[in-house]
This record gives structure tokens, C-alpha cells and sequence, in this order.
């Protein structure tokens, strides 16, 4: 008889036998690290450890250097592991009541890096550690001269592969007397402190990383891009948490580019996709701002400048943004110069992007507020919800679907002042310079709060629900200020809202809502939650196989 698992072994050769390395402080890097004589640092563990299928653990305790893993697996042999935790057991995590946070959990990390960590080698999986960054006064502000190099946790090397960074928490900086990201050097130079927690390529880099996976980390930062995701090929940055809290404190000067994701994607038609799925992103500060266009400019999602391709961002939730969505096409030189550059139909940057399922609320209520921000784009933004914002725009785009959304309160301008000229905020012609801009389909979304305004009842709003209160559960007071936490919000569907069943049918495109619920394949519900009936069962979520 020849058994299923003897099949197994023949189609699947065994690798090498791989050990598993360990560092702890009470180490000593003259040891041979195993079990029972550690070595000392993380630095000399790698030194040791690495190789295809090995781990090297890294016991609780404080470890101040900045590792820089330059060798790692093979694709047959797997993946070389630095790991936080013991063998045979799991990341710490810490529970969590705000409602959105992804997993329910932050990871917990105990072991803990004071310094930056490099990933220069593909085949790498490293995670379960607590990282802060320690960067010294001295950098310039010109962002696109950062790079990975200045990240917490960076992949800084072109052409790699097969990289995970998963549980890992990074803090903001340390370094310089300012004490965080973003600290003013007190000489008076003019110099920052500035860059990412985690960074996998960077804007403009153009690097040529593929399957790179960014999985249930938090990130905290003070003032900069949190996350970087530059891709050319298939990529994952899902169920992380971002918090910007801090960006306030640091004395940070009005127009500096503070934005949650920085994401871009040159893989062409019909290359890899970069999926960017249930995360959070919430806490930057709007305030301190001030009232003039483009100061903080924090951004849930933005693009590199140099491509965004194959982009799908689904299932995320985002307070506390200046702009939702922000692909701009910067080929040419010609982002805030010209628009003669970007022709209306030219899509050689942007193009099959989609945006599903993703909530957008506390926008900062100053007049720069977009919720939907594409320059010379081809994109699809179907089943979202916006609350806050200037307005929705599009320039010189190719709109494939612009459906199902909740549109609430994305009038105002500074102050809140109403934009009248903007109906209900969806000024889906592009204000800024509505030259070019195409809808293949407009249909069944629905605009709430802006009842000074009149609406045209044809062209792209005639199949909208225009004045109409969506009812969602719980959603709380609107704030600009930093919404640490949401607990007590929801933006659920009530039982009575008109938004039930009241959708375009887009099953053929997606299936799931923003908890993962599977839509029945019919008139959707409006907006990125489905109700969901308490008394019934629930649908099945991540089902692999049917069975008899």
C-alpha cells in the first residue's frame, strides 16, 4: 500500500535537516549559540544562524544594536526565521477594545531591539519583536531621499523575494533630543529625524521586491510615513495597526508629508497584485496643522509617484486622514505643474486600482480634505464609506465604478464652511480641473448631511440616495482630533437603514464585506458592511473546501 504521506515525501523532497540558533542575554558571542550556551547579540546570532530552513531565537530582554540580516534561505530549503519567541510556541499578544483593531490583538513582543533593522537578503521571515528606532539629528527634509535605510524595520536591498515582517512592534524614535520622529534639530538647521517603522523599498525607489508579505504588526510613529510597500510583483500588507499620535508633539513644521502608507506597484497588466486588506490606521493629530491647504497632508493611502498598478485596497479602516486615497501620476515631472502631461486616456502610471470595503472617517476638515483623490488614474471605488471631506475627485481618470458608497458630512471646507458648488461633496467631475474625466458606471450611492446644498437630479447622481440618513448603528460625533480609540462606534448597518439591499450587484468583482462576511450575490447592501441578521446563521468565512 503506498500511503498519502509517502506520496507526499516523493513529490515534496525533505530539505536539509535545519537548527534552530539562540542569542539571550545572558549570552556570549564566544559560545557556540545552542540551547545551552546562547551567544550575546542578535548581530553575531545571524552571523551563525543563517541558512535555509534554520531559526534563530532571540530570548526576552534588550538588545541594542541594529541587526542587518544579509543572508537568508532558499526556495527549496525555505525561509531563514529570526524569531522573538521560543520554538514551539507563539507571539505574545495583547488585547484590545477598540473594535477595529485588526485581529482583535497588538502583538506583545519581549524581545526588544534599540536600534534599526535591515532585511538584505531574501527567504527571510522575521517576527515577534519589539523595535525602536534610535535615529540621529542630521537628515535633510526631502522625502524622497529616504529610504529603507532609515526605516525601524526595512527591506533595503532590490531584486529580493520571499520576505515576511509579521507581529512585530515598532516605536517611534528615539534619537536626537527632540525624542521622536520628526524632532527639529535645535540647531536651527533646519534638519529632521524622518522616515518609516516599516519600510519595504520606498517612494521613488522603484525596487524590485516581490512576494513580500507585512502581516499584524503596529506600528507607532511621530511624524513621517509609517509604512512604505514598493512593489513589482505579488505583495501582502494585511492586519496591521498604525497609529500617528504622536505627530504633534515633535514641533513639526506646517507642509511636511506625514502620511499613514506610502504604496506603489509596477508590475504592468497583468502582473502581481499588492493587496492591502484589513488594516487600521488612526491618531494623527490634525490640529496642530493650521488652516492653509496641504499642511500635514497625511494621507491613508498614497502612491510612490512611480506607479501604482494592480493596487487593491480592501477592508480598511482610517480616522484621522487629510486625504483617503491619493494615486497621482508624476510622470514627466508634472504633479503640481502642468496637466497637460497626464492626457485623459494615457494611463502609463495608474491604472487597475480598486478600493472596496474601506471605512474613511474623521477627515481634518480643512479645505485640502479628499476623501477620493486620483490624478490621471484608472480605478474602480465601490462599497466604501466617507465622512469628512472636502470633496470626492478625480482628475483626467478613467472611473471604472464609482458604487455603492455612504458619502457623509464631505462638504466641508475650512471651518466646515458648506462647498455648495460641490453637491453633497461628491464632485465627481474633479474640482480642481475637471478637464477629462470618464464614468463608465455611477449608480446607487447614498449622500448624507448637506442639506443647504441642492443636487442636480440628473446625470451622475440621478440613481443616488441624495439627503438620506444611511443609519449606521453607532458611529459617534464627528472629530477631527486624534480618535485614539473607537470604542463605542460602529458603522454598521441598522435593521431600518435604506441602504439594505438597495446596491448594484457586484458579486462578479468581490464577495466579502469589511468583517469578511460573504454578500449574497444579488443587490448588495450600500456601504462596506452588509447587515448582518443576529437570530440567523452566519455566513461561512475563509471555507478552503466542500465536503459531503
Amino acid at each position: 500500500m503506498i500511503t498519502f504521506s509517502a506520496i507526499l515525501i516523493h513529490l515534496y523532497p525533505t530539505p536539509a535537516q535545519a537548527t534552530t540558533y539562540y542569542v539571550a542575554p545572558t549570552g556570549n558571542d564566544s559560545n557556540l549559540c545552542s540551547q545551552s550556551q546562547p551567544c550575546l547579540t542578535i548581530g553575531h546570532g545571524l552571523s551563525v544562524a543563517a541558512g535555509p530552513g534554520n531559526a534563530l531565537y532571540v530570548a526576552s530582554g534588550t538588545y541594542t544594536e541594529n541587526p542587518n540580516l544579509t543572508t537568508g534561505g532558499s526556495p527549496s530549503g525555505g525561509n531563514f526565521v529570526v524569531q522573538g519567541f521560543a520554538p514551539g510556541s507563539s507571539c505574545s499578544e495583547t488585547a484590545s477594545s477598540d473594535p477595529f483593531t485588526p485581529e482583535g490583538t497588538n502583538p506583545a513582543p519581549t524581545a526588544k531591539i534599540v536600534g534599526q533593522v535591515q532585511i538584505n537578503a531574501s527567504y527571510v521571515t522575521f517576527t515577534c519583536f519589539d523595535v525602536t528606532p534610535n535615529f540621529a539629528l542630521g537628515r535633510n527634509y526631502n522625502y524622497n531621499s529616504f529610504t529603507p535605510q532609515d526605516a525601524g524595520i526595512g527591506v533595503s536591498t532590490s531584486s529580493l523575494t520571499t520576505i515576511t515582517i509579521s507581529e512585530n512592534y515598532v516605536h517611534k524614535n528615539t534619537g536626537g533630543s527632540g525624542g521622536g520622529f520628526g524632532a527639529i534639530d535645535p540647531s536651527g538647521s533646519g534638519y529632521y529625524v524622518f522616515d518609516y517603522a516599516i519600510a519595504a523599498g520606498c517612494a521613488g525607489c522603484r525596487y524590485a521586491l516581490s512576494n513580500i508579505s507585512v502581516i499584524h504588526n503596529f506600528m507607532r510613529m511621530g511624524g513621517g510615513q509609517i509604512a512604505s510597500m514598493s512593489c513589482s510583483g505579488t505583495c501582502l500588507f494585511q492586519d496591521n495597526e498604525e497609529y500617528g499620535g504622536e505627530a504633534d508633539d515633535n514641533n513639526f513644521a506646517d507642509g511636511h508629508d506625514l502620511d499613514y502608507n506610502e504604496l506603489e506597484n509596477t508590475s504592468g497588466v497583468g502582473g502581481g497584485v499588492l493587496s492591502v486588506l484589513g488594516n487600521y490606521m488612526h491618531g494623527a493629530d490634525q490640529n496642530f496643522c493650521g488652516t492653509s491647504r496641504h499642511n500635514c497632508h497625511t494621507d491613508c493611502f498614497e502612491d510612490g509617484n512611480w506607479g501604482a498598478q494592480n493596487i487593491v485596497i480592501d477592508r480598511n479602516v482610517c480616522f484621522n486622514w487629510n486625504e483617503g486615497w491619493y494615486f497621482w501620476d508624476c510622470v514627466n515631472s508634472a504633479c503640481n505643474t502642468s496637466d497637460a502631461n497626464r492626457a485623459h486616456g494615457t494611463y502609463t502610471q495608474i491604472y487597475n486600482d480598486v478600493a472596496t470595503n474601506n471605512i474613511f472617517a474623521f477627515g481634518a476638515n480643512e479645505q485640502a480634505d479628499v476623501c477620493l483623490d486620483i490624478w490621471h488614474g484608472q480605478f474602480r471605488f465601490d462599497n466604501n464609506s466617507c465622512w469628512g471631506a472636502f470633496s470626492e475627485a478625480s482628475l483626467n481618470s478613467d472611473v471604472l465604478s464609482y458604487e455603492n458608497n455612504i458619502n457623509v458630512a464631505t462638504y466641508n471646507g475650512p471651518g466646515g464652511v458648506s462647498q455648495c458648488t460641490t453637491p453633497y461633496g461628491i464632485d465627481l467631475e474633479g474640482g480642481f480641473s475637471p478637464e477629462g474625466t470618464t464614468f463608465d458606471v455611477t449608480n446607487a450611492n447614498i449622500d448624507w448631511q448637506d442639506t443647504t446644498c441642492t443636487v442636480p437630479n440628473s446625470g451622475l447622481y440621478v440613481n443616488d440616495k441624495r439627503n438620506v440618513d444611511p443609519k449606521w448603528v453607532s458611529p459617534g460625533s464627528y472629530s477631527n482630533t486624534p480618535v485614539a480609540s473607537a470604542s463605542g462606534k460602529d458603522f454598521h448597518l441598522q435593521s431600518s437603514s435604506p441602504a439594505i439591499g438597495a446596491g448594484s450587484n457586484l458579486c462578479g468583482l468581490f464577495t466579502d464585506d469589511l468583517a469578511g462576511n460573504t454578500r449574497p450575490c444579488g443587490a448588495f447592501d450600500i456601504g462596506p458592511y452588509m447587515l448582518l441578521n443576529a437570530s440567523g446563521p452566519f455566513p461561512p468565512t475563509n471555507l478552503a473546501v466542500l465536503a459531503n
